[in-house]
């Protein structure tokens, strides 16, 4: 019975350091097989991913503040509410590397309504895992793939669970944690 417990908890421990590894291990670039500029020329025109910003409709403006860079503004209500920020470095004639982060607007403070979500890395790796996978979906030329969402999205869940059950029972108005 004892060797059964210690087993048990050591398998605890490293689903718990998992998820950790897999929440707070720093983000990784993507290299595509294609020059930089056919990138940029692709990624101008793609929206915002499926299936993370819920039912109410965002607008979204691309903005190309250098040659690097990319930005998607996302706003509701006229008021903007965060910005996924892509950069692109070239890797030889044609690859490039994409990097991927998000952001509150600028000059707010991170404690901001808008901003509140992607303080806590949990809920970041929502939208950046997210936006990954429609820029390669883009770049690849294939259908968005769902299921690579669903391993951040459990992490935020379950990493809030106390807040969400809280939140759902009426006992909070609103969710405030999220890690």
């Amino acid at each position: 019975m004892r060797d059964h417990l210690v087993k048990c908890l050591y398998s605890l421990l490293a689903i718990v350091a998992a998820v950790l590894a897999y929440t707070y291990w720093p983000e990784q670039a993507q290299v595509f097989d294609r020059p930089i500029g056919d990138v940029r020329s692709i990624l101008q025109v793609v929206g915002l991913p499926p299936h993370v910003f819920g039912s109410v409709p965002k607008k979204v403006k691309v903005l190309n503040p250098s040659q690097g860079t990319m930005v998607w503004s996302i706003s509701e209500d006229e008021r903007e509410d965060m910005r996924y920020v892509v950069t692109l470095v070239s890797e030889g004639p044609s690859a490039t590397r994409v990097t991927v982060d998000v952001t509150g607007r600028p000059g707010t403070p991170i404690a901001d309504k808008g901003s509140l979500a992607i303080r806590f890395r949990a809920v970041r790796n929502i939208y950046i895992t997210a936006m990954k996978e429609q820029i390669a979906s883009a770049l690849e030329r294939r259908d968005f793939q769902t299921y690579k969402i669903v391993p951040p999205s459990a992490i935020a869940v379950l990493v809030n669970m106390a807040t969400l059950s809280s939140w759902l029972s009426g006992g909070d108005s609103s969710p405030r944690r999220a890690i």
